[in-house]
């Protein structure tokens, strides 16, 4: 993919088609945004690229050992990738209207260090049967 869009389209596509051919655990490796300026290895501090602006200036790039943040940073890149994924997976959003609600839960992460977490969309309301859990995904690395 070219571009962020682009790829939560394409990775929510071809997790639906394997869920669809019956393949219901499945690991999808993807790019994670970065701020475009962070290349510059060795400063301190670098920004999380900012998702919710889709024109925000951010480049694709691997999960690999350039990441300085270590496991937390790059949680905090898939995090919010994930999430819009979520969305684009779940169909009740095109039909109602009304977005899941994704829950983040860092319970299983019992150090809270080791950047794990399980996320899971939500639709309707629970309380009252009218709908349950969607789709989950975990992010750890």
């Amino acid at each position: 993919p070219l571009s962020y869009n682009e790829m939560v389209l394409q990775a929510s596509q071809c997790m639906s088609d394997a869920y669809s051919a019956g393949i219901t655990r499945q690991i999808v490796r993807i790019l994670l945004p970065r701020d475009a300026n962070a290349d510059r290895l060795g400063v301190q501090f670098e920004a999380d690229a900012e998702t919710d602006n889709r024109q925000s200036d951010f480049k694709l790039v691997p999960n690999d050992e350039s990441w300085q943040g270590g496991i937390m940073q790059l949680y905090r890149a898939a995090s919010p990738t994930t999430k819009d994924i979520l969305r684009q997976l779940c169909t009740t959003s095109a039909t109602t209207g009304v977005p899941p609600r994704i829950i983040e839960d860092r319970g299983i992460d019992e150090s809270g260090v080791d950047g794990v977490g399980l996320l899971y969309t939500q639709v309707g309301n629970s309380n009252t049967g009218g709908g349950g859990d969607d789709i989950a995904a975990t992010n750890d690395d």
